[in-house]
């Protein structure tokens, strides 16, 4: 089984699975621990301004369908690797899925619960 997590693993990492695209949002370093000391007044206002929709739609149009193609590209190389794994389960070992006990086929399905 070592060499199958290895296998599967180094397949995930050649088509860039294990990388998700997302938005650095610096939420760790932003936080900070215990309780505030002093509470924000409740009618103080933070507020930056009137804003420029235009702008914001036109950034917004160019931004989604970038997004859409990611995905698609994204589930793609998911729906692959499923069917190399699935060939792979296949041609491991025979005698490994036919265990009497049914141990084999427990292990494979604890081990894709962990993948995912």
């Amino acid at each position: 089984m070592d060499i199958f997590k290895k296998h599967v693993i180094g397949i995930g990492h050649q088509l860039e699975l294990l990388e998700f695209p997302t938005l650095d949002l610096n939420i760790e370093k932003n936080s900070k621990r215990g309780r505030r000391k002093k509470a924000l007044p409740a009618l103080e206002r933070n507020s930056t301004g009137p804003l420029n929709l235009q702008i914001f739609r036109s950034i917004q149009a160019n931004i989604e369908p970038s997004i859409q193609t990611q995905s698609a590209t994204t589930s793609n190389q998911i729906l692959i690797m499923i069917m190399i794994m699935i060939m792979i389960m296949i041609r491991f070992d025979n005698q490994l899925l036919q265990n009497q006990n049914g141990q084999t086929a427990k292990l494979f399905f604890l081990y894709f619960k962990y993948i995912y």
